[in-house]
Order: structure tokens, then C-alpha cells, then sequence
């Protein structure tokens, strides 16, 4: 493993992207993460080995509530997994994020893993409540 660049998403690595095998994460003819690029580029983050993409940080800003963020997908290829990428890219998505007025990022996902990875990276557990 050479050295891992995390960098902004470009027109190379979106295409990337769109086309490896990101399971459990869908695989999409038209993708949404072409779509992730095309309409939030400014946080969408790569992680870069040799000029192959090895995991990224998709996300967003609240459109109406822009001291908001949302991290919807995270992800790294499982050669790459326990080397602390994941933890770089979620702590530039931050970064990325605040810099643009963010104070709250929320992290999408359901799965317990995910959640007990999140934990570990010092988020705390929500639970979303809808249809007051």
C-alpha cells in the first residue's frame, strides 16, 4: 500500500466511483454517486492509492438548514479497511463541512456496524422521529 491521498472527488475518481464494487453499497447504471458528484461536489472527498480510488466520504449541506450536514455514504474497499482511512475521510468531511458554516453532521445509516464505528469515532446515537 502506497501512501493514501484523501483529495476532493474530480471528474477521474467520480467515474471510478460510479463503477467499483462498493458492496454492500448499490451499484447503479446511472449512479447516484455521479449525481453526488454533479450537485455537491465541495463535500465529496476521496481517498487516492496510486491513483486508484480506495474509499470515499459522499455528503451534502442542508439546503434549508445550511448549519447542517449529512454524510450519506462512507465507504473503503476492505483491503484498505483498518488503517484508519475511513477516520480521515470522516474527519475531513468535517472539516470540509465546517468551513462552510456546518456545526451539525449527521451520519445516515442503520446498519449496527456502522453505528458502533461511528461511536467509536465519537458520535453519539440518534434516533430520527418523524410525523409529529
Amino acid at each position: 500500500m502506497g501512501e493514501i491521498i484523501i483529495q476532493e472527488i474530480n471528474d477521474v475518481t467520480a467515474l471510478q466511483i460510479a463503477e467499483m464494487d462498493c458492496s454492500p453499497l448499490p451499484k447503479e447504471r446511472d449512479s447516484i454517486y455521479l449525481n453526488f458528484y454533479r450537485f455537491f461536489r465541495d463535500t465529496c472527498l476521496v481517498a487516492v492509492n496510486d491513483g486508484e480510488v480506495v474509499g470515499f466520504a459522499l455528503g451534502r449541506i442542508d439546503q434549508t438548514s445550511t448549519s447542517h450536514s449529512y454524510l450519506n455514504y462512507l465507504f473503503v474497499k476492505e483491503d484498505y479497511r483498518k488503517a484508519g482511512i475511513g477516520k480521515r475521510l470522516l474527519e475531513q468531511f468535517e472539516i470540509a463541512t465546517s468551513k462552510k458554516g456546518c456545526r451539525f453532521v449527521t451520519l445516515l445509516t442503520g446498519k449496527t456496524e456502522n453505528i458502533e464505528y461511528y461511536q467509536r469515532q465519537g458520535y453519539e446515537k440518534n434516533i430520527a422521529v418523524s410525523g409529529v
